[in-house]
């Protein structure tokens, strides 16, 4: 009798210490996210499910129409945080996609898996809103990461593409305040660049040196920069 109290006291701290390993979990473990996947083969949601299964996500899967005619209300689509779109689609086929996905979910995200990148092809989906863009091979490493760094409102892409296209954002900028610019502030423009002085812009201009000053002064404040040797590099970079 003394033993089988024993063991029952036994088992009421294993159900005790279980139970309060199970309620720290709940409490701690992050919760699991929904993703909808958009596919045009079936071995890509195979692989898909089992990389993002592993990770937490359960998967909402939607298969796309071959022939590309793309209708948002025969997918039925979920609502979900992040939504993939993975296809062989034509470039401008998938920002239709994307944009109708877009317009029916606005607190939505999305990444756009493709054979491959180019400026051509990503800069217009960047221009959507699109924040993940990654080619099938790094779909294969890195889908659960990106999917997870698109969640939280980061982005997931290749460096030299995005880095491409807000170097395209800033010199688009920078051609639109020049073309802002009085015929005076251009003509000083092209004196800074060539370095010239207050004095040495203020003799080629025939106006005093604080005039010269003035004008050098508007630039800066113009093209948001501190000084001007910012604003000297700041063409230099242009292509």
């Amino acid at each position: 009798m003394g033993q089988l109290q024993k063991n029952s006291r036994n088992r009421r701290s294993v159900m005790r210490i279980n139970t309060i390993a199970e309620v720290h979990q709940s409490k701690t473990a992050a919760p699991l996210g929904t993703v909808c996947l958009l596919y045009s083969h079936p071995l890509v949601l195979e692989d898909y499910q089992k990389l993002l299964s592993a990770s937490g996500f359960r998967i909402e899967a939607r298969q796309l129409d071959t022939s590309l005619a793309f209708d948002p209300e025969k997918l039925d689509l979920p609502v979900v945080q992040v939504f993939i779109v993975d296809t062989l689609a034509l470039p401008e086929a998938i920002q239709l996609l994307v944009a109708e996905i877009r317009a029916g979910f606005p607190k939505s995200r999305q990444i756009v898996v493709g054979a491959k990148l180019s400026a051509e092809s990503a800069f217009p989906l960047f221009r959507i809103g699109v924040t993940g863009l990654l080619t099938h091979d790094q779909a294969r490493r890195y889908i659960s990461r990106a999917v997870s760094r698109v969640a939280e409102g980061g982005c997931w892409a290749p460096r030299n593409l995005l880095a491409s296209y807000l170097d395209a954002i800033a010199n688009k900028q920078l051609v639109r305040t020049v073309a802002d610019l009085t015929h005076r502030e251009r003509t000083v423009l092209e004196l800074l660049k060539l370095n010239r002085s207050n004095r040495e812009i203020a003799y080629d201009l025939n106006i005093s040196e604080s005039t010269a000053k003035f004008y050098v002064s508007q630039l800066l404040a113009k093209f948001k920069v501190q000084s001007r040797t910012d604003l000297i590099m700041l063409f230099s970079n242009l292509p």
